[in-house]
């Protein structure tokens, strides 16, 4: 918790930046496969 308390903004930045990334690969899969089935 130190870590998050020292530096909150690289926390955020972070997880922005995975969450981008995870958004971004679930996008490219679902298009890929072409069936949102798969994303249910």
């Amino acid at each position: 918790m130190k870590f998050a308390s020292d530096s909150p903004k690289l926390s955020y930045a972070e997880l922005t930046l995975i969450l981008y990334l995870y958004s971004w690969k679930t996008v490219g899969w679902s298009t890929s496969n072409s069936n949102d089935s798969k994303l249910t």
